[in-house]
């Protein structure tokens, strides 16, 4: 084996050094890059980000389907109803079973990703209609992926918005 001398040892230990440093500055600029990409990827693609200037003015036209108990014959009564209105004046329900329509609230104001209607219509209930529109990023847009009435006359509706779409819109991206 062949045994380098002194000046030699000393050349290659100074390149490998140097290769150590290239290795650890590399390193170091990587994760430096991916924690700036995790951030920017979650900063432009969250509901917060994409109602950060106020809740957009979409209009509402979607319907579900319900299932209840009828109290006096015990049977299941299925009922399917349409929503429609705006995302900034008002929502309101059409039965299409029965041909009724209810408006379920005039829009008040939005808070931590969750929209608010009230003063909806009292007929049937005892007290006003109200309800809420809760925003999910997702990959449909404008879309009701959720709606239940936990409490009798006040619905929960869950819309579903491509929020990553909107923000390349804003920064002139397509």
């Amino acid at each position: 084996m062949l045994v380098p001398n002194r000046g030699e040892s000393k050349a290659i230990c100074i390149r490998y050094r140097r290769l150590l440093q290239n290795i650890s500055f590399f390193y170091v600029w990587c994760i430096i890059l991916l924690k700036n990409l995790i951030i920017e990827v979650d900063q432009t693609c969250s509901i917060t980000s994409f109602l950060a200037n106020g809740i957009p003015d979409y209009p509402v036209n979607s319907g579900f389907n319900s299932r209840t108990t009828n109290r006096y014959t015990n049977r299941w009564i299925f009922n399917s109803y349409g929503i429609t209105g705006s995302t900034k004046t008002s929502i309101a329900q059409h039965d299409r079973n029965h041909g009724g329509s209810y408006l379920l609230g005039y829009y008040s104001h939005t808070t931590d990703a969750v929209s608010y209607y009230t003063n909806g219509h009292r007929r049937h209930c005892g007290k006003a209609r109200r309800a809420q529109l809760t925003w999910n990023c997702g990959d449909r847009h404008m879309e009701l992926v959720g709606a239940s009435e936990p409490v009798k006359c006040e619905y929960h509706f869950e819309i579903e918005v491509k929020c990553c779409q909107h923000n390349d819109r804003l920064q002139g991206k397509h």
